[in-house]
């Protein structure tokens, strides 16, 4: 199903675009860490992937929802992209630390 309200999709291909990015800094971690062979890091990561698949799925909901709940699905979006990107910051600095 396409979204049909040109704000919605416009949000939508951020949101995407963002997940893009994430995911290529969560792999290049997951590659440092690794490397470094440091297993408590892998495990933040994984929970970092697992987090990008539940934002992935809230995307697809937005996609597929109706005008009345895509301001809730939004909300969440925004809160969850926020937590995410926050974490992975967090894990960054450690692992650089």
């Amino acid at each position: 199903m396409q979204i049909q309200n040109p704000t919605l999709k416009a949000y939508a291909d951020k949101i995407s675009a963002q997940l893009q990015e994430v995911k290529a800094r969560i792999d290049m971690l997951d590659a440092q860490a690794k490397q470094k062979k440091a297993d408590m890091h892998i495990a933040g990561i994984q929970a970092l992937k697992k987090t990008k698949e539940a934002i992935d799925k809230k995307l697809h909901e937005l996609k597929t929802t109706g005008e009345g709940t895509a301001a809730r699905v939004k909300a969440d979006l925004d809160a969850e992209m926020t937590t995410l990107k926050t974490s992975l910051d967090e894990l960054t600095a450690r692992l650089k630390g």
